[in-house]
């Protein structure tokens, strides 16, 4: 069955592989939540069944100090690169879930945000910009030619803002789900990770963004 390019959903940094843990994805069983987004885990759950049920394409990333899935341990999964290449490019339309993988620079020199608030907000955004530490990710989303994003996750203002910021760049068509978001872990100064995703929130619906609660987006799709 081809894929249904209506609409494509963006998970931002919510799943890891963690075997042993408990907080298991109903849908996706195989993975786990990250621990900061068990508050929102119900509605990952849904979008995560509506986006598969409907052939819509699911991308997912896994944050720089979690553990990434093995390709063939994930059914119907198709990992994107980080390294440049395109061996994966005619396999899209064989699969609905895809992995982003990310160049881990950070995680490998035991950086984190905690440690890089000294370098300010721009380069921890950097360093967390999937499409920064994806070389093939710009080419999927052009590949995909989806009519609209919807994307949600986990570190708002650092992890889910450049992507977000990139798609309006390309000038695709965004939905960003504001109650199914969770604060970055850290802020500056005065900015505290609320106010820094309010802030992110507000500049994306001024750069044309659709910014909606879930239970409204959920009913549209009923």
């Amino acid at each position: 069955m081809k894929l249904d390019h209506s609409l494509a959903f963006f998970d931002i940094d919510s799943l890891e592989c963690r075997p042993d843990a408990l907080e298991r994805a109903s849908i996706l069983p195989r993975l786990s939540f990250r621990e900061r987004v068990m508050p929102i885990a119900a509605k990952l759950d849904w979008l995560y069944e509506y986006s598969l049920a409907g052939r819509h394409p699911l991308l997912f990333s896994v944050c720089c100090s979690g553990r990434l899935p093995d390709e063939g341990g994930i059914p119907g999964m198709l990992a994107i690169p980080a390294e440049e290449g395109d061996g994966w490019s005619a396999r899209i339309d064989d699969h609905s879930l895809f992995l982003v993988e990310k160049a881990r620079q950070g995680a490998q020199e035991g950086q984190g945000v905690t440690s890089l608030t000294s370098k300010g907000a721009g380069f921890v955004e950097d360093m967390h910009d999937k499409f920064r530490l994806n070389a093939n990710l710009k080419k999927f989303i052009d590949l995909l030619s989806v009519e609209e994003w919807v994307v949600f996750g986990n570190g708002a203002a650092y992890c889910v803002h450049p992507v977000l910021s990139i798609l309006m760049d390309a000038g695709q068509k965004l939905t960003i789900l504001s109650d199914v978001m969770v604060d970055s872990a850290g802020g500056y100064g005065e900015e505290t990770p609320e106010s820094l995703r309010l802030a992110m929130l507000d500049e994306m619906a001024a750069r044309g963004a659709r910014v909606c609660r879930f239970e409204e987006f959920q009913a549209e799709q009923a």
